[in-house]
């Protein structure tokens, strides 16, 4: 409404809640770490690093999906 291009308005869209998601990832795992023990050591990085980075991109994909299927929306 505003003459806002679709690639900066999908870039802006991704980057705020990709940044949400990185906070909710980190307090998932967080809170997770209070109930039950981590592993130590990871398939490629330490335990806890290698979870995050999995909820991180985990996040990522749900984000993208949900604006594809948003677009798919004519209402």
């Amino acid at each position: 409404m505003i003459n806002l291009q679709l690639v900066p308005y999908i870039l802006s869209k991704v980057t705020v809640l990709f940044l949400f998601s990185l906070v909710q990832s980190w307090a998932l795992l967080w809170v997770l770490s209070r109930k039950v023990e981590l592993p130590a050591e990871g398939a490629l990085l330490p335990g806890p690093l290698e979870m995050y980075v999995t909820l991180v991109l985990a996040t990522l994909a749900s984000i993208l999906m949900g604006l594809l299927i948003s677009s798919l929306a004519s209402n």
